[in-house]
């Protein structure tokens, strides 16, 4: 798992490939989420296009990893909503 700082910069410099990530700060996940474009979809938070509990959040860190394709991003996804929470998720993945 990687991580980066949730700012412009470190969301543009993401790969553009399917994964898995999680929106956070210190320690505590808020979010955990899958993509086709991690960047893309990273960006969109920055953009405040998601959930009004994670717009609340003082959000400071992406975890994320690649995946293969869309369904091995999925399979991350539902292992990290399990293992290290989902405060702001609206459905179990």
């Amino acid at each position: 798992m990687n991580t980066i700082t949730f700012n412009q910069a470190s969301a543009s410099a993401l790969p553009i490939s399917p994964g898995a990530y999680m929106l956070g700060s210190g320690t505590t996940s808020f979010y955990v989420g899958s993509s086709n474009d991690l960047q893309r979809r990273t960006l969109e938070h920055l953009n405040g296009e998601s959930n009004p509990c994670l717009r609340r959040k003082n959000v400071q860190k992406v975890w994320y990893q690649t995946a293969r394709n869309e369904a091995e991003a999925k399979i991350l996804e539902r292992e990290w909503y399990r293992k290290y929470g989902h405060e702001c998720n609206e459905r179990e993945p």
